[in-house]
């Protein structure tokens, strides 16, 4: 006698039924996987995220020449490049210490990089000329000095006083009133320039000291020495050739990618 296994026969409902279950199933494991996923991405330092970190520098005796917090965009460039690239794969409060060498750090010195300029060159390049007479809109002058301009009155500005020559079609016209040979500090020189008047003109004039920095037009420079008929500056940046080492930790992830 023959026997065949009895075929089992399910009606529409339940195969409705049971390909609703068997979607479901596929969707949580999926979601499983992407939630997972994501949740590991999401924790560590990724290309383009905005990472928060503190650090303390050190050279190759161990002694502390910098420390702080910085902020910055990861593969971006915003920073050296052993930093740039140390953090990544790093997850908040993660610690890690490593050595960089010039390469990674701030570059090699270079000679070239050291100029030397005749003082004639060297004021020709860095002095600063001012109109004596200048332009700015009524606007303005109320916000700066908190009133509307009136004519023959001399306010105070941040260098030297300022003095109203007139107002006409919402425009005030003012003169400079410094004094010859005063000595003011701008912010793209960490030592002072001096005053001098030139008919119209106003010449601002470095006082070059060794040691002090410059913010030029090709970047920030150290006044390496100064001479009696020439001025020489360093734009090697200030730890160029050096081997150095960082502690640094995570102390937050602002997510965006690039």
């Amino acid at each position: 006698m023959k026997f065949d296994k009895e075929k089992r026969v399910y009606s529409p409902g339940t195969i409705i039924a049971l390909s609703a279950l068997i979607a479901f199933i596929v969707s949580l494991t999926v979601l499983f996987v992407y939630i997972s996923f994501v949740g590991i991405k999401k924790d560590v330092v990724s290309q383009g995220d905005i990472v928060y970190i503190s650090y303390v520098m050190r050279d190759e005796n161990n002694s502390v020449i910098d420390h702080g917090n910085s902020s910055f965009v990861v593969g971006r460039g915003d920073v050296i490049k052993g930093i740039d690239d140390a953090v990544l794969g790093m997850k908040i409060g993660d610690t890690k210490t490593i050595t960089l060498n010039p390469e990674l750090a701030y570059g090699n010195y270079s000679s070239n990089k050291v100029i030397n300029f005749t003082n004639a060159e060297f004021f020709e390049q860095f002095d600063v000329l001012l109109n004596i007479e200048f332009n700015d809109t009524v606007e303005n002058f109320t916000k700066m000095f908190g009133e509307e301009p009136i004519v023959n009155k001399t306010y105070e500005g941040q260098l030297w006083n300022i003095t109203v020559i007139k107002v006409e079609d919402g425009n005030v016209f003012l003169r400079h009133e410094p004094e010859n040979g005063l000595l003011i500090s701008l912010p793209y020189y960490s030592g002072n320039y001096i005053v001098i008047l030139e008919n119209d003109k106003i010449r601002l004039r470095p006082i070059p000291i060794e040691g002090q920095t410059m913010f030029t037009a090709i970047g920030a420079a150290r006044i390496a020495e100064v001479g009696r008929n020439y001025i020489t500056l360093d734009f090697n940046h200030p730890f160029a050739g050096r081997t150095l080492i960082f502690n640094i930790k995570i102390l937050n992830i602002t997510k965006q990618g690039l």
